[in-house]
């Protein structure tokens, strides 16, 4: 067991799963038409258009399903991105509507966006945009079936090169999303949460790379 220390407060977890991409491993299944290699403890996922490539898009999924109070951590950062598309973004218990497994129904999508947005699902997409009169990152969290933006925020814009560093805390029927140890999306969701499913990263027009995927249970 160890302790995380977040700006708001203290979380007791438990390793359920992790992955330092030192070594290949069928954990994750794509979906889209990215190149996907590893190298030097981290996960390159190349979705830039390039010739031969129908699809310049990933989800991304790990094979692993998971239930209830957990903690994802994961490094992120942007590699290249020759149209300016600066997309990391991640997908949060996944399923059908009832209940059964989205990695059971891969063959029925080419990974383009619409395709998620009817089953259940929540994403945070993390990506560079533009307010205030000038660039900033877009930070956005949505809950499907629906595509249903539920919360926004703004943040300093993308560094390509730069890591940053994801914690997404699921507990009760809160939703947390800190980047660099900042909360930045805090959200209830009483109503009807998600609580099993898969994670997965996404990615569009966007060169990118991941380090140190881990999952713990909230203790």
């Amino acid at each position: 067991m160890r302790t995380i220390e977040l700006p708001d407060r203290q979380v007791k977890v438990e390793t359920l799963y992790e992955d330092d991409f030192s070594a290949p491993n069928d954990d994750w299944l794509p979906e889209g038409g990215a190149e996907i290699r590893l190298a030097d403890g981290r996960l390159f996922m190349d979705a830039r258009e390039a010739e031969g490539r129908e699809h310049p898009y990933l989800t991304l999924w790990c094979r692993k399903p998971f239930a209830g109070d957990t903690v994802i951590e994961y490094t992120a950062r942007v590699e290249d991105t020759p149209d300016g598309s600066t997309n990391l973004n991640f997908f949060v218990y996944a399923s059908h509507l009832d209940g059964s497994s989205v990695i059971d129904t891969t063959a029925e999508r080419t990974g383009d966006y619409p395709e998620y947005h009817v089953f259940n699902n929540y994403i945070y997409t993390y990506l560079n945009g533009t307010a205030e009169g000038g660039p900033r990152t877009r930070v956005r969290y949505r809950k499907d079936p629906g595509f249903n933006l539920v919360k926004e925020a703004w943040r300093e814009p993308i560094v390509k090169g730069r890591d940053y560093d994801f914690l997404i805390a699921v507990q009760g029927p809160r939703m947390r999303f800190y980047v660099d140890n900042e909360l930045i999306i805090d959200h209830d969701d009483a109503g009807s949460p998600h609580r099993q499913g898969h994670h997965g990263f996404r990615t569009w027009h966007t060169f990118m790379s991941a380090a140190g995927f881990r999952i713990s249970s909230i203790q």
